[in-house]
């Protein structure tokens, strides 16, 4: 679940991209998710995402733009809120000549909700899938190249996003701060490792990044 608003400002020019992993909900406890905020060609694009469904996500957008004296007063708001659809439980990605790629699949991963590289890449195998058995649609080409391509990325996203926020409070404080931890996410973001390479480098860290005291300072400030 996501809730976006675009915002009229001054600062859209600001080269920075400002993604905030501390949100909390009104009592205070850490909510499973994180905040954004992106400069773009004139305006800022604001927003929080969970995991997990909740019926309060537009009061957490409110709080999460409140952090911030640049989005006191918005001007020329434009409020988007939908679902990310991270998972397909069924497992069906085709039926008949039919083929299902991108969101209609459930193909947007599960740790920053991003679905644009899953989208390129579902429409890539799609059509591969039509190359080698265009004329033979029962023959599933496409499910099996689906879970022989893009499987492992999503199952693994799935796994980091359950490994970190039900701990999010813990792994702010230890993960988020960590260098090594901070790199491989990064990296993730960048295109620069996947989602299992993710996963497995950050629990072989783990010992490292769970007692260590060469920690990134935190000040909490806010702009």
């Amino acid at each position: 679940m996501a809730v976006r608003g675009y915002f009229r400002s001054p600062y859209h020019d600001e080269p920075w991209i400002e993604s905030h992993l501390d949100i909390r909900d009104r009592e205070g406890n850490h909510l499973p998710g994180y905040g954004w905020i992106f400069p773009k060609h004139n305006h800022l694009n604001v927003g929080v995402f969970s995991i997990y469904p909740t019926r309060s996500i537009q009061s957490d957008f409110r709080r999460f733009m409140s952090w911030y004296r640049i989005l006191d007063k918005p001007s020329d708001v434009r409020y988007l809120g939908f679902s990310i659809p991270w998972k397909n439980t069924r497992q069906e990605f085709q039926r008949d000549n039919i083929l299902l790629v991108g969101d209609a699949a459930g193909f947007a991963e599960s740790f920053y909700g991003e679905g644009i590289y899953f989208a390129l890449k579902s429409a890539v195998i799609a059509a591969k899938a039509l190359s080698a058995s265009f004329d033979r649609p029962r023959d599933k080409e496409f499910t099996r190249l689906v879970k022989a391509e893009l499987h492992a990325d999503l199952l693994y996203s799935e796994l980091n996003a359950r490994m970190f926020y039900p701990i999010q409070g813990f792994g702010f404080y230890r993960m988020v701060r960590s260098q090594h931890v901070n790199y491989y996410f990064s990296e993730l973001i960048a295109g620069g490792v996947g989602h299992k390479e993710c996963f497995y480098k950050t629990l072989l860290t783990s010992p490292y990044w769970l007692f260590s005291n060469h920690l990134t300072p935190y000040s909490g400030d806010r702009f």
